[in-house]
């Protein structure tokens, strides 16, 4: 056994996250995924299952109702918040996605569960202050905000796999015009409908008592859960966005439903990763890159992101070298050993961080094993046979969503229609 798989398994040892799971208690709860570490710090991530795709004609109505939870809320006074967070040394942090949008809290373990409690009830049985919804308007429009690079991403994928359905397609940036145009009204039907506990998943990791937060969670219920959304096909696709600069997203839809098959698809991205950057690194042609799996509501997918610059040429070209040399199984026992050991090492690493281990568990949602001991001896058993027809399988041109976001469409040379 591997030093990397015996720490990885003695990190697991204690009950998986999912032997936590509240989800199937009477009445509309929340999906619950409780995992304590000792830890200097507590992370709390409350997901619901909506996003700009449910923003409809009012582009902005998700992201303004999270921040009315946190900042129009009468049953913590912001201000009142803020100096709460201030004096503890804590931070909130809202992200907002295309089917899923999540307010995290992360603070040191003296106030950690103590805050906890207080956003928890903010946010899953919140009482809308009316005279602040404007002020929480003026604050988001301030903001300015940017969304994360994941998530642009990820929005990119959605408009490209579903390209009829203009919900898909609204901007993750907040419009001032439109902010300033949704009413008290809107917001308190959005919120009462949409961000409620049956429609929430909460994650929470590092310094806490996990008996008390389970009893705590057990108080909220109500709502009722959103119909889900699902790519049916969605490649191959090529689709171009014009830009000045230039980064090349190559996405490979994928099945997410046990811990083999995310142990499959961990290895495969790791070995991606490796063989591209040490490739492309080498040839001059690009000098960063990112190979991630994304598991959401509408769609799994195994992405790779390549920003590269403007003198660059042939990118699509070395990507699918790549990936076609992968997809044929052109990879050697020693690399997949090696691959395999550096995903051991990977889990047992996120397991002893709560933020990393809270941001994964939060989007790998209930129903998928992502860093439990099933996962970690998955990924110790996966043979050289199974990678193979997994990567022939998932890396085929046909199974390929290439999008390129730069100036020059020419460079799409992977099957599929393309989009302009």
């Amino acid at each position: 056994m591997s030093l990397a798989l015996a720490l990885a398994l003695a990190l697991a040892a204690a009950p998986p996250p999912g032997a936590d799971l509240l989800e199937k208690q009477a009445g509309a709860r929340p999906a619950v995924l409780l995992a304590p570490r000792e830890d200097p710090l507590g992370v709390l991530v409350v997901t619901f299952r909506t996003g700009i795709y449910d923003d409809g004609d009012k582009p902005g109505l998700t992201r303004l109702s999270q921040q009315a939870l946190i900042g129009a809320n009468e049953r913590v006074p912001y201000e009142t918040l803020v100096t709460d967070l201030y004096q503890s040394g804590a931070s909130i942090d809202l992200e907002t996605g295309v089917r899923a949008c999540s307010i995290r809290l992360v603070a040191p373990r003296a106030s950690f569960e103590r805050l906890a409690q207080k956003v928890l009830g903010m946010v899953l049985q919140p009482s809308l202050d009316r005279d602040e919804i404007r002020r929480a308007a003026r604050r988001l429009i301030a903001e300015d905000l940017v969304p994360g690079h994941s998530v642009t991403i990820s929005a990119l994928v959605a408009r490209a796999v579903f390209p009829d359905d203009w919900r898909a397609h609204n901007e993750l940036l907040v419009d001032p015009d439109a902010v300033e145009t949704v009413s008290f009204d809107d917001l308190d039907k959005n919120i009462a409908e949409r961000l409620t506990p049956a429609n929430a998943q909460v994650v929470v990791t590092g310094a806490f008592d996990k008996a008390k937060m389970r009893a705590f969670l057990k108080r909220f219920h109500g709502g009722t859960p959103s119909k889900p959304i699902r790519v049916t096909g969605g490649a191959p696709v090529n689709i171009h966005y014009r830009s000045r600069s230039r980064v090349h997203v190559m996405a490979f839809p994928v099945n997410l439903s046990s811990a083999t098959e995310v142990a499959r698809v961990r290895v495969l991205a790791a070995m991606l990763e490796d063989r591209l950057f040490r490739k492309l690194r080498a040839a001059g042609k690009a000098y960063s890159l990112e190979v991630t799996v994304q598991h959401t509501e509408w769609l799994d997918f195994l992405m790779v992101v390549l920003p590269v610059s403007s003198g660059a040429m042939g990118i699509a070209a070395a990507l699918q070298t790549e990936t076609s040399e992968l997809g044929n199984a052109l990879f050697t026992d020693e690399e997949l050993a090696s691959n395999r050991t550096a995903v051991e090492a990977d889990l047992a690493a996120a397991d002893r961080d709560p933020l990393r281990l809270a941001a994964q568990l939060a989007m790998s949602g209930p129903a998928v094993s992502w860093l439990d001991a099933r996962t970690v001896a998955a990924v110790h058993d996966l043979s050289r046979d199974d990678l193979r027809a997994f990567a022939k399988k998932t890396l085929a041109p046909e199974n390929t969503i290439y999008i390129l976001y730069g100036p020059n469409a020419a460079e799409l040379t992977t099957p599929g229609s393309a989009r302009h």
